[in-house]
């Protein structure tokens, strides 16, 4: 009898964990986005492709030719990894 009730604890006790962590999923509020500024950006010194020169330029690309090999890198500036660094704890305890 103590290995059936064990056995009936265990699945009580996970059956209670998970719909704590299901219930607790509704909560997280994200938090509010400042607006994007487009003047606000770097540039990245040796980000450029040495053939990535004026004389080699042949205009707009077709819409439709595949993007193959791209690579887009991005980081913060040290304003907003401060933010996110202030805000990350709040995220984990919520």
């Amino acid at each position: 009898m103590t290995q059936r009730w064990h056995c009936v604890s265990r699945v009580l006790a996970v059956t209670f964990a998970v719909a704590s962590l299901v219930a607790g999923w509704g909560r997280a509020q994200a938090a509010p986005h400042p607006a994007i500024d487009d003047n606000d950006r770097v540039f990245l010194e040796g980000s450029v492709h040495p053939f990535a020169r004026p004389e080699f330029d042949r205009g707009r690309a077709d819409l439709a030719l595949p993007m193959q090999r791209m690579i887009l890198s991005v980081s913060m500036n040290a304003t907003a990894r401060r933010e996110l660094e202030r805000l990350q704890p709040a995220r984990i305890d919520a």
